[in-house]
């Protein structure tokens, strides 16, 4: 028996056949089937978000729950600092999406608590205007007025 493989290590395998037990490709040369060599590299980490981009989602989310007006306008304001802080990093910081997504919330917020308000007060204005009756005394929405 011949201690020798069938053929070369350096000429590639035909196509389903296997290197004898033991035996490697040398480095350099193509694999003719199996695994894949290495794939490309790690790519590049997306710098981290600011801080303040996050605080500034946070209180324009919890501006729709708890004290509406002042955490929207809160919202508004770290905005605002987080851009000019993103903008100073030179790229090492990251959030414009949050800050955008802040200013819009609170923005919506802001309007929609406004049409409320506005709301509210033509009801109240128009109730006391039609609400008056010939006799004297009136019955409104807060009531028999005397």
């Amino acid at each position: 028996m011949s201690s020798q493989p069938p053929w070369p290590p350096d000429q590639p395998q035909p196509h389903g056949q296997q290197q004898p037990w033991g035996q490697q490709q040398p480095y350099g040369q193509p694999q003719p089937w199996g695994q894949p060599g290495w794939g490309p590299g790690p790519y590049a980490q997306p710098p981290a978000n600011d801080g303040t981009a996050v605080a500034a989602l946070v209180c324009a989310i919890a501006s729709w729950v708890a004290c509406p007006v002042v955490l929207a306008v809160v919202a508004l304001f770290l905005a605002s600092s987080s851009d000019r802080a993103i903008r100073e990093s030179g790229g090492a910081k990251g959030g414009e999406g949050l800050n955008r997504a802040a200013r819009i919330i609170a923005w919506v917020h802001l309007v929609v608590f406004g049409l409320i308000i506005l709301a509210v007060v033509a009801v109240v204005v128009l109730a006391v205007a039609f609400g008056g009756g010939s006799s004297g005394s009136s019955t409104g929405v807060l009531g028999t007025v005397r």
